[in-house]
């Protein structure tokens, strides 16, 4: 019951731009409460570019699309999201690559930190490398 229910909000038919300027606006407002980056080191969650740009991106495009794509309200993680957004032609397969490199990379390195008890704080020049396709991306289909 829960799966149909959930399936049948999120085929709900959007006006795309409504819906990209308020995923914009809540992400803008998440990171300007919530991003602890400085100049040397970089919020793992919330840095541009970070986990919860490309989960918002996940979530957009799948609000965005599932209207005439359902199949791509299977899975509720973002690697699969990702997978089926690309097999029914909404990223490239390239996008699709570089966005599940870059969340299981940071994934990975959050995962670690809270093991060890340390911050999600990264160097910037590290976060960089994992990072900067991916905001190119974000931006692409999030730019307003």
């Amino acid at each position: 019951t829960f799966l149909g229910i959930r399936k049948s909000i999120l085929m709900r038919s959007r006006i795309s731009e409504e819906l990209r300027e308020d995923v914009v606006k809540m992400r803008d407002k998440m990171r300007d409460h919530l991003d602890k980056s400085t100049e040397d080191r970089s919020d793992i969650k919330q840095s541009t570019g970070g986990l919860v740009d490309i989960e918002f991106l996940a979530q957009f495009l799948v609000l965005n699309h599932s209207a005439d794509k359902p199949d791509i309200t299977n899975f509720s993680d973002n690697v699969r999201i990702f997978q089926q957004l690309s097999q029914v032609d909404i990223i490239s397969e390239s996008e699709k690559q570089v966005l599940i490199d870059s969340y299981c990379g940071l994934r990975g390195k959050g995962h670690r930190a809270t093991l060890q008890k340390e911050s999600n704080m990264i160097p910037t020049l590290e976060f960089n490398e994992l990072s900067s396709s991916t905001s190119d991306i974000v931006r692409k289909y999030l730019a307003t």
